[in-house]
């Protein structure tokens, strides 16, 4: 496998995935090899949930099943699923909601392999509601009439901001939200060009450090435990020509998960070896909790209050975009 050394400066990157891909054609999808390893390109949008690619490539699981992986750091998170769908990559990934949306919409993608989860622990969510210090604001639903920044609308930090809203008993349709690369979210703050900001990790971290506070976790008060937000997908195409490779590649992903939940040191590793993430920094952001199968409970969760709050039209067969 060849690793691709990222900057976490694209982290700003965990974005709607398929922006841009609606009239995408797809074409047809390469198989894997008759014989040797497997080969597979994934599309690695560069955020902690999908670093125990990395930590499987160390690991040598991706060997050991006989794989080929090669990954391909994506900026541009909206390009994945076209990507995927031409067959340019064989996988992808996405954070649940956007994902969701994409089925809905019967472009032909499905759930291969879970990627980080929902923590358990408040105080360690990997994202946050911000405000300055000053602002007199103490809890989501003070954000009507309000502005705020999120990384693209219908995103995961969009999605999961409007449920926590609406819990708070606020409505989220009153809220003005702007899209906003997460780096430049701190100076909108500061400027006071928006009222709130929806930072994930390493920037909540360097956020709250900078002066701001947080008035609620982002998702820890709206999703239950473990609940799978972010995941690894493929064409239905490329699953139905290769179901040994993906069935690999989901059993390494899980023991990469497994051992990152056992040892979270390997993947604060990875941060810095792969990611180019200072050690300071890797050593004290919240890192998202990672279990070895898909949360299908927990989807099912987070796509009923995708529907109540407007981003799906319809009930989701959440079972059904997943690969069995």
């Amino acid at each position: 496998m060849r690793g691709t050394k990222t900057t976490f400066a694209a982290a700003a990157a965990l974005s709607l995935m398929l922006a841009g891909c609606g009239s995408s054609t797809p074409a047809a999808a390469p198989s894997a090899p008759a014989a040797g390893p497997a080969a597979l390109k994934v599309g690695l949008i560069p955020v902690a949930e999908f670093f125990p690619v990395y930590v499987a490539e160390d690991q040598g699981f991706f060997d050991a099943a006989g794989l080929d992986v090669t990954v391909e750091s994506m900026s541009n998170a909206a390009s994945i699923v076209p990507s995927v769908l031409n067959g340019q990559l064989t996988i992808g990934t996405a954070a649940t909601p956007p994902f969701l949306t994409a089925v809905e919409k019967k472009i032909p993608v499905a759930a291969v392999a879970s990627a980080g989860n929902t923590s358990a622990a408040k105080g360690e969510d990997t994202g946050a509601f911000v405000v300055g210090a000053d602002s007199g604001i103490s809890s989501p639903s003070e954000l009507e009439g309000k502005k705020v920044a999120v990384n693209a609308l219908s995103s995961l930090p969009h999605v999961a901001a409007a449920a926590r809203i609406a819990a708070d008993g606020g409505d989220p349709s009153a809220v003005q939200f702007v899209a906003m690369p997460f780096a430049d979210m701190q100076a909108a703050l500061e400027q006071k060009r928006v009222d709130a900001i929806l930072p994930v990790e390493p920037f909540m971290s360097q956020n709250l450090k900078g002066g701001a506070k947080s008035i609620s976790p982002l998702y820890t008060d709206v999703y239950p435990a473990g609940t799978t937000h972010t995941l690894y997908f493929a064409s239905r195409q490329f699953a139905a020509q290769n179901p040994d490779a993906i069935a690999k590649f989901r059993e390494a992903i899980a023991k990469a998960n497994e051992l990152v939940a056992k040892d979270p040191s390997v993947l604060r590793k990875a941060l810095v070896e792969h990611g180019g993430m200072a050690e300071d920094v890797a050593e004290s952001v919240n890192l998202p909790a990672y279990n070895t199968d898909f949360n299908v409970a927990g989807m099912k969760d987070m796509a009923a209050k995708m529907k109540e709050n407007g981003f799906l039209t319809t009930d989701m067969d959440v079972e059904g975009a997943i690969l069995k």
